[in-house]
């Protein structure tokens, strides 16, 4: 809890103690670090990282390919079920849900110790990553 006196500022979603309360509202709800964040969340939904990109960009051709495979598979052994089998075995449903997934769980997993991640790109960059710098703010220092 922080104590705050007359005329000070007051953070949106501040909770107040056992005491009365009167406050003046100087700023609009669209204005507030929240909303701020929520547009941060959207833009990063909206811009998907390289992998993500990438399992897009190769999954139909893939699945293209699986079936052929799949057909080849059952033109020789005169088995449908080998058709089954080869889509079952070679489908590309992992790699097409794993990237989104594990790149929003990695954003959720930062949010919920505090961290703001802007981008999925910003994840793939930080497992290269070898040096953090923070400036008195605790915010992190591009370069």
């Amino acid at each position: 809890p922080v104590s705050k006196r007359v005329d000070d500022k007051l953070l949106s979603g501040a909770i107040n103690g056992d005491t009365v309360l009167v406050m003046q509202v100087d700023k609009l709800a669209k204005d507030s670090q929240y909303q701020q964040l929520v547009k941060l969340v959207k833009i990063a939904g909206n811009s998907p990282s390289h992998f993500v990109r990438l399992a897009d960009r190769y999954a139909v051709p893939f699945t293209l390919v699986t079936y052929l495979i799949a057909g080849v598979a059952w033109f020789l052994a005169k088995d449908p079920v080998r058709f089954a089998e080869v889509l079952v075995v070679a489908s590309p449903c992992p790699l097409i849900l794993a990237a989104p997934v594990a790149m929003v769980s990695g954003m959720s997993r930062s949010s919920r110790n505090g961290i703001v991640v802007k981008t999925g790109d910003v994840i793939e960059k930080l497992a290269t990553a070898q040096t953090a710098i923070f400036d008195k703010t605790g915010t992190i220092t591009k370069g």
